[in-house]
C-alpha cells in the first residue's frame, strides 16, 4: 500500500494448461512431463515484477521530509548510490587539500564516494539526504589542528569526530564506548572498507568523541 492505495507489484498469471495445449496442438510437439512415472501436462503460471514497479516501490517507501521539510532518501547501503560523501568545509587554507587526499585514499578501499566542494556545507549535507547518500565526512578548521573530521549519519543526522589518520593508516577505529553506541550501518560500513574495530576498555574521552592515535 502506498499513500493509502493498494498498487499492483507482481502480475501473477495462471493459464492453467491452455498455453501448453495451443502449442500441443499447433506444433505436433508432445509437452507432457514425466514426475515420477505419470505424464502430465504443465500448468503455465507467469509472474511478472518489472523493475520500474520495484524502483517505484523502494522509492515510496524511502523518501520523507523531515520536520525542517528536507526531502530524505532512506536507502540501505546495498542499494545505495554512494556510501559516502567527502565534503570539505571550504575551498580554502588547506582544507580542499586535505579533502582531496581523503578521498583519494579512502577511494582505495573501493566504497562507493562521491566529492563535493561547491555551496555551504549544511546545502551538502541535504543534498546528499536527498540522494540517499549514508554518511557524510567533513574536513573543517579543526581538521587542520588535529586531523580530525566529522562524520555525519544520514538518518539520525547525529556527528561525530574521528581521526582521519585512523581512516587513512592504520584503517582501524579506536575507541572507547562511543563506539558501542554507533549504528549498526556505521560498523557495517566500516567493515565494507576493511577496517577492523576494537573497543579498548579504559579510556577517559569524552562519549562523545573518539580516541585520537
Amino acid at each position: 500500500m502506498i499513500d493509502g492505495d493498494w498498487v499492483e507489484i507482481v502480475g501473477i498469471s495462471d493459464s492453467g494448461t491452455y498455453d501448453l495445449t495451443r502449442h500441443q496442438e499447433s506444433s505436433g510437439e508432445n509437452m507432457n512431463v514425466n514426475i515420477d512415472g505419470q505424464r502430465y501436462l504443465p500448468r503455465v503460471v507467469e509472474p511478472a515484477h518489472g523493475i520500474d514497479r520495484i524502483f517505484m516501490a523502494v522509492l515510496k517507501h524511502s523518501c520523507y521530509r523531515r520536520d525542517s521539510g528536507y526531502k530524505i532518501l532512506k536507502l540501505n547501503l546495498e542499494i545505495a548510490q554512494y556510501h559516502a560523501a567527502i565534503l570539505p568545509l571550504m575551498k580554502k587554507e588547506g582544507l580542499k587539500d586535505f579533502a582531496s587526499e581523503l578521498y583519494g585514499k579512502i577511494n582505495e578501499f573501493d566504497p562507493p564516494l562521491v566529492y563535493d566542494e561547491t555551496g555551504i556545507i549544511g546545502k551538502r549535507y541535504a543534498g546528499q539526504d536527498e540522494i540517499g547518500t549514508r554518511f557524510c565526512i567533513a574536513a573543517d578548521y579543526q581538521t587542520l589542528e588535529d586531523r580530525t573530521v566529522t562524520v555525519r549519519f544520514r538518518d539520525p543526522t547525529e556527528q561525530i569526530r574521528i581521526s582521519a589518520d585512523l581512516l587513512l593508516k592504520e584503517r582501524r577505529i579506536v575507541g572507547n564506548g562511543a563506539l558501542a553506541e554507533l549504528t549498526q550501518s556505521y560498523l557495517s560500513l566500516l567493515f565494507r572498507w576493511g577496517m577492523r574495530v576494537r573497543l579498548p576498555c579504559c579510556t577517559q574521552d569524552p562519549p562523545h568523541q573518539l580516541s585520537h592515535f
